[in-house]
């Protein structure tokens, strides 16, 4: 009798531990289905406030090329105007340079720092007004002066127009320094009316960049700088239609 109880006790107590194994591994089986299941992307729209950011509109850039710029000021810029620069960026440069090189060339996004302009590409000097207070090597701006561009390094003021914008936007990103064997403005374009690289103060309005149909000064901006510099790129005078959206961070 006592056998039986003894043999009994040792059956039971393998069921428990054959039971307590199984739950173990059970348990091991359903973490590892939760960790590995944790993954997922996102897109947002609108411009951030703080660190946040936004995209705007899906169109496909394809080949495009998407230039990464920072914008920073020597001065102190609220959150709410640098969401409002932003939104220029977004609404208004971007589709005019979309525009203006035939959907060759956007700008994939911009990060905007408060009271940063020592390693930012863009300083905006002063917030408001369409002239500048300071040139880029830190000397006073002389009278009337609407801009001043390097190589990847521009300073604007803060009432700046997109005419003003691809001006020097070609002189800092499209090459229009290194090239051509000429001057690299274009200043005598027939005053602007052809060439966004003609003079600001004879009243430029034109948003696109000149070619060898319509140059005046025998140094357009696509023959002799554009296409050098992207010799990848084509000049149709095609319209692109809607350029793909920046995305816009708004840094504290």
């Amino acid at each position: 009798m006592g056998a039986i109880q003894t043999f009994n006790r040792l059956f039971a107590t393998i069921i428990v531990l054959l039971a307590v194994v199984s739950l173990v591994s059970c348990g091991n089986k359903g973490g590892s289905k939760r960790s590995s299941g944790i993954t997922g992307t996102g897109t947002g729209s609108g411009t951030g406030s703080g660190t946040g950011s936004g995209t705007g509109t899906g169109v496909n850039p394809g080949d495009a090329v998407g230039v990464d710029i920072t914008v920073g000021s020597r001065k102190d810029m609220s959150e709410s105007y640098r969401e409002k620069l932003g939104q220029r960026f977004q609404n208004e440069f971007n589709p005019a340079l979309w525009r203006a090189t035939e959907g060759q060339m956007y700008v994939k996004s911009v990060k905007i720092y408060n009271k940063n302009h020592d390693t930012v590409n863009i300083i905006i000097d002063p917030l408001e007004g369409k002239f500048l207070e300071t040139l880029l090597s830190g000397n006073p701006a002389p009278s009337g002066w609407m801009a001043s561009a390097l190589p990847e390094k521009i300073a604007f003021p803060g009432g700046l127009d997109k005419v003003t914008f691809l001006h020097e936007w070609a002189h800092a990103f499209m090459g229009r320094y290194t090239y051509g064997g000429g001057a690299c403005e274009e200043y005598g374009c027939l005053n602007g009316e052809v060439c966004v690289m003609g003079a600001a103060e004879t009243g430029r309005t034109q948003t696109l960049y000149c070619d060898d149909s319509n140059c005046t000064k025998s140094n357009p901006c696509w023959e002799k700088w554009f296409l050098i510099e992207f010799p990848d790129w084509t000049h149709t005078g095609t319209d692109p239609g809607n350029a793909p959206g920046s995305n816009i961070t708004i840094e504290n």
